[in-house]
């Protein structure tokens, strides 16, 4: 649905007129009348020769009702012409019943579900048919208003008012307004609303947590989808600033962008969860599959907290750290479950659209129903299932799983949670996480993993915007205008740039840097070293190589720096300068083997053999069984026409790896130095025979490059040739 929007209000009102003339809406022609007369009006009292000093911010928001008369004019297309589409099937499926209508049924069952709670009738079958009856009939309704939202029209200011009504109410459930939240999120996705978004400012105010990040999490979403209708919004940018004022509100929006960039990860989650950390556990023999997974794992579902000691005792070392690996992960934020729980979202209760955004609740009619099936569940899991640190979807899912392992996987389940903790720990366990105040990152996260979800898995999801798409822009304060005041607070971004190149979001993250690099008066090394770092893993080595510099320049003693400038220097072929690096790292630590060889490497890149050999024969003193070193040295011995003691290195290596191509060859080089063309010719034989398949493109390629190396030995190159075809052709 979403276009590119012109600011020229003629081509405006002209394409208003040609679309508004298919759809007949008296009530969108006649907005359209008045937005024409009143341009007419300004522009007659302009060539009159009249200034008027408003007429900027008056033709701005004619172009911002014309806009939103495009929105609802594409909307009734889209209602009257697409039948098959989900929003307009659920559109039309609605009762004739307005939005106001609708919210004051939901008061009035919240009003009788808190009486028969509060005041339960003496005959227990007439309290336990009324309150389902009436649990039904609220659920009912709460999914009506939550489909309204989604497909209806911009809100009345009447509609506003029942909402924030229904926002302050003591009646209405914490449940009940967090439905009310998404399905204005999801309705400011399809359309912008200006009172939809003001809505979300309002529950943003509010002072219950559940609410809040709900709330926060649809205001990120929807000022970056609707980037362009907020420009020059009066409305908008006075509440805006105004949140902007207020520290914890920056340090939410921060919190919900990490949380949204990392939900943009799951699948290379996933696919670490299923290719790498299961089967390593599984690998170990420590781990047991059960249902949905390992049964380790599966236990660690029910608690609440992240301890990276967990399962520790017992496990080999390799299936600790895999352990510790989806620890880190989840204390991090990740969604470790959707590989787990995507597969059991088939159930009729992912049918309703309003479901996938519900809050955990055992009251839920579906729920209940499938709760019914199951005998004998442990109290202690409907406990565990409330404060499990897994999304709402998830937990829906788990349920309806339990309902259909029967009693067998029920008994499992609960004595695995048994052999985990005795029933006194369990006890003191749940304590625990019921008086632990739950943590607003908990709960965004798990309310984005809810979103993710359903934007991945809902049947209808090809038809919706995804957010969370791999080509959607990334979540950062530089992506969009009305993010710029989330600039001011430098360290937010600055982590924020962190997490990006953490999670390999270079391009992204390079854009954070280098904008913290211009804002700074003096930016310090630390910003230079990750811009280079960021570049370098773009391969932009020039750009990595500045920035280095740059850094290095500050910050003359960092080790960290001066390495990875050697590291670009040498994919540069900048070896002078590359060695200078490494003398400097020498200084520090003048045995470093690693500083050593890459010092050598340099010289010999640069054809100075004379120059590599003390380093080398250092090198071979200090790990003489090291075939890179015996390689090096031996090579740069062939290179100072040092022919015998070549060979002879090169027969000690042979005799160590007897099918390496290269050093055949190698060996091949020094017989022909020395003219013996017999000897050379054989190992040439056996160098292309050791090569895989006897690729003789590969084999030529070595051919090629000896021939470059041996020219300065005074070779004749054209003999040299001849000798590769007498291998090519097997002449004996």
């Amino acid at each position: 649905m979403r276009n590119i929007k012109s600011r020229n209000l003629t081509s405006l009102l002209r394409d208003l007129q040609n679309r508004l003339s298919e759809i007949q809406s008296y009530e969108l022609i006649s907005e359209l009348d008045d937005i024409r007369t009143t341009y007419s009006t300004m522009l007659h009292y302009m060539l009159k020769g009249v200034e008027d000093p408003n007429s900027s911010n008056i033709y701005n928001d004619l172009v911002r009702r014309c806009h939103i008369l495009l929105d609802r004019s594409k909307r009734l297309q889209r209602i009257s012409q697409n039948n098959t589409d989900k929003y307009v099937t659920t559109f039309k499926s609605l009762p004739s019943l307005n939005l106001q209508q609708i919210i004051n049924q939901l008061s009035v069952l919240s009003s009788s579900i808190n009486e028969l709670k509060e005041h339960p009738n003496s005959r227990a079958s007439i309290q336990e048919y009324s309150y389902s009856a009436t649990i039904e009939s609220h659920q009912s309704t709460l999914s009506t208003i939550f489909k309204m939202l989604w497909t209806g029209d911009v809100l009345s200011k009447s509609d506003f008012s029942s909402l924030l009504s229904l926002l302050e109410s003591s009646e209405i459930s914490t449940y009940d307004k967090s439905i009310v939240v998404s399905g204005i999120t999801l309705g400011l996705l399809e359309m912008f609303d200006v009172r939809k978004l003001m809505y979300l400012f309002d529950s943003y105010e509010s002072n219950i947590p559940e609410i809040r990040m709900r709330a926060i999490v649809g205001i990120v979403l929807c000022l970056r989808e609707h980037n362009l209708e907020l420009r020059n919004n009066p409305t908008i940018e006075s509440r805006l600033s105004l949140l902007y004022d207020s520290p914890s509100f920056i340090e939410d929006m921060y919190l919900i962008m990490m949380q949204l960039q990392y939900s943009k990860l799951t699948n290379k989650v996933s696919d670490k969860m299923r290719n790498d950390i299961i089967p390593s556990l599984l690998r170990s023999g420590k781990f047991k599959r059960s249902e949905f997974g390992l049964q380790e794992i599966d236990d660690y579902m029910t608690r609440n907290g992240e301890n990276p000691e967990w399962h520790k005792k017992g496990k080999s070392e390799d299936a600790y750290d895999k352990l510790q690996e989806i620890a880190s992960l989840q204390m991090e934020g990740a969604d470790i479950y959707m590989s787990t729980f995507q597969y059991m979202k088939s159930n009729r209760f992912f049918h309703e659209i309003s479901n996938w955004f519900m809050p955990f609740s055992t009251d839920h009619p579906l729920l209940n129903e499938e709760l019914s099936k199951i005998k004998n569940i442990p109290s202690s899991m409907h406990e565990l299932l409330n404060y499990a640190p897994f999304c709402n979807s998830d937990k829906y899912s788990f349920v309806f799983m339990l309902s259909q392992t029967g009693e067998k996987g029920i008994e499992m389940i609960s004595n695995s949670i048994s052999n985990e903790m005795d029933e006194s720990d369990l006890k003191e366990h749940i304590k625990d996480m019921r008086s632990e105040s739950k943590k607003r990152s908990d709960i965004s996260r798990q309310y984005i993993h809810d979103l993710y979800r359903f934007f991945m898995l809902y049947p209808f999801r090809h038809q919706f915007n995804n957010p969370f798409s791999e080509e959607s822009p990334s979540f950062t304060p530089l992506s969009h205008d009305c993010f710029t005041p989330l600039k001011s607070s430098e360290s937010s971004l600055l982590q924020l740039g962190e997490f990006l190149m953490r999670k390999e979001i270079y391009t992204d993250a390079l854009d954070i840097f280098n904008y913290l690099s211009s804002s700074q008066s003096t930016a310090d090394a630390s910003i230079w070293q990750k811009i280079g770092f960021c570049y370098q893993k773009l391969g932009l080595l020039n750009d990595s190589h500045d920035s280095y510099t740059k850094a290095y320049t500050i910050d003359p003693e960092s080790q960290w720096t001066i390495k990875h400038l050697a590291f670009v220097c040498m994919q540069l072929k900048e070896y002078e300068e590359c060695e200078a690096y490494y003398d400097l790292l020498l200084l520090e630590d003048d045995e470093n083997i690693t500083y050593l060889k890459r010092k050598a490497k340099c010289q010999i890149y640069d054809s100075r053999y004379d120059e590599a050999l003390p380093i080398l024969y250092k090198l071979y003193y200090l790990e003489e069984e090291s075939k890179e070193i015996r390689s090096d040295l031996a090579f740069c011995l062939l290179m100072t026409g040092k022919f015998e003691k070549s060979k002879a290195l090169y027969h000690k290596l042979i005799i160590d790896y007897p099918e390496d191509s290269y050093l055949l060859m190698q060996l091949g080089n020094c017989y022909y130095m020395t003219g013996d063309k017999e000897s050379a010719y054989s190992y040439y034989r056996s160098s292309l025979s050791h090569i895989e398949n006897q690729d003789i493109l590969k084999f030529k390629q070595m051919f090629v490059e000896s021939s470059k190396e041996l020219k300065s030995q005074g070779i004749n190159v054209k003999q040299f040739e001849m000798m590769y075809d007498s291998v090519c052709l097997n002449i004996e």
